[in-house]
């Protein structure tokens, strides 16, 4: 599951209702698919993240589907290590 990285997507929904409705419609998904994000029960495709990055002028980023912060700190402690 996804559910950490999915809820940038639902806070961002939650926090603006009346952007909420129609929401799948314009990032061309069903309504189904739109649950799943939010839920993190599945990562958009790459056009549908574009979609979604647009919608919520930048808030939703691709990366707000995967763990990154945990990759960054790997990286860091790589990176001291060296």
């Amino acid at each position: 599951m996804f559910t950490a990285m999915a809820n940038k997507l639902d806070q961002y929904l939650e926090k603006n209702p009346d952007l909420a409705e129609g929401f799948h419609d314009r990032i061309d998904v069903s309504r189904q698919s739109l649950h799943r994000y939010r839920n993190g029960e599945r990562i958009p495709e790459p056009d549908s993240m574009v979609k979604i990055y647009v919608e919520t002028d930048g808030e939703v980023d691709p990366n707000s589907f995967y763990a990154l912060p945990a990759l960054r700190s790997a990286t860091k402690k790589t990176a001291a290590a060296r």
